[in-house]
C-alpha cells in the first residue's frame, strides 16, 4: 500500500467551525483521515463526517465502544453524517485530553456502489479511557470530491489536526 498526503487541517485556536477537505483528487483507490483532536470542555461531543456537502439523512453508522470495564454497541440509521468519534473526552474525563483516530473511506471514486467507512479511535484519560470502532455508509454512489468534518456546534481544542491521505493499493480492503 502506498500512502500520499493530500491535505491537512490544523485548528490554531479553539473553534466550532465545520472543517472541510475540498478538491480531493480522483486518482487514488481509497482515502484515509488521520486525526489528533480534543475537546476543551467536559461536554460529551462528537465529530461527524459528511461527503460532498450532503447534510441530509443519507448516512448510517454502527459503533462498538469500550472503556476497560464495560462495552456497548449501537446503530444509527438516517443520520446527517457518519461518526468519526462519537464521544470525545466523554463528560466524566478531563478537558483537552487528545484523542487519536483513523478513518478509511473505501473506493471513494467508484460510482457503482455506496460509500463505506471504517474507523478506530480512542483516548487515554490516564486513569480511564475509551476505544471505539465504527462503520458507516453514505447512501450515495457519487464520487467523493469533498469531506466535511462537523463537530455539530461543539468546540475543538487548539492543536486539533486532521490529515487526509490517498491510498493507491487495492489491498486495503473492500466491501
Amino acid at each position: 500500500m502506498s500512502m500520499y498526503p493530500i491535505q491537512s487541517i490544523v485548528v490554531p485556536s479553539a473553534s466550532s467551525n465545520v472543517l472541510s477537505f475540498t478538491n480531493i483528487p480522483q486518482t487514488f483507490t481509497h482515502l484515509e483521515i488521520r486525526a489528533f483532536y480534543a475537546n476543551p470542555t467536559t461536554t460529551v461531543q462528537y465529530v461527524g463526517v459528511g461527503f460532498n456537502s450532503d447534510s441530509g439523512n443519507n448516512y448510517w453508522a454502527h459503533e462498538l465502544l469500550g472503556n476497560g470495564s464495560s462495552a456497548s454497541a449501537a446503530s444509527y440509521l438516517t443520520r446527517s453524517n457518519v461518526f468519526f468519534d462519537y464521544e470525545i473526552n466523554q463528560g466524566s474525563y478531563s478537558t483537552n485530553i487528545f484523542s487519536v483516530g483513523i478513518m478509511s473511506i473505501l473506493d471513494y471514486t467508484n460510482t457503482n456502489k455506496i460509500k463505506v467507512t471504517r474507523t478506530i479511535c480512542g483516548f487515554d484519560g490516564q486513569s480511564a479511557g475509551e476505544v471505539m470502532i465504527t462503520s458507516g455508509a453514505w447512501n450515495n454512489t457519487a464520487a467523493i470530491q469533498s469531506i466535511q468534518l462537523n463537530n455539530n456546534g461543539y468546540t475543538l481544542s487548539a492543536g486539533t489536526r486532521f490529515d487526509l491521505y490517498g491510498l493507491t493499493s487495492s489491498n486495503v480492503g473492500t466491501f
